[in-house]
């Protein structure tokens, strides 16, 4: 990373929709089911990156077929 860039933490639900592939009414849905913690800033949703990547790496594997 350049030193003029800084590793982003906290995302926007917008931005959080974008990292997970996922649309923003879904986003929506998981934190409203308490699936994704979301926190406020203000009047600001935001989602912290280890709560993003906490969520992607508890979604099941696929298993092959054998």
């Amino acid at each position: 990373m350049s030193a003029d860039r800084v590793a982003k933490r906290l995302y926007s639900r917008e931005d959080a929709s974008r990292y997970l592939d996922k649309s923003l009414s879904e986003i929506d849905r998981l934190i409203r089911s308490g699936r994704l913690l979301a926190r406020k800033d203000g009047r600001r949703t935001i989602i912290d990156i280890k709560e993003l990547d906490r969520f992607a790496d508890q979604l099941p594997s696929v298993e092959p077929k054998g």
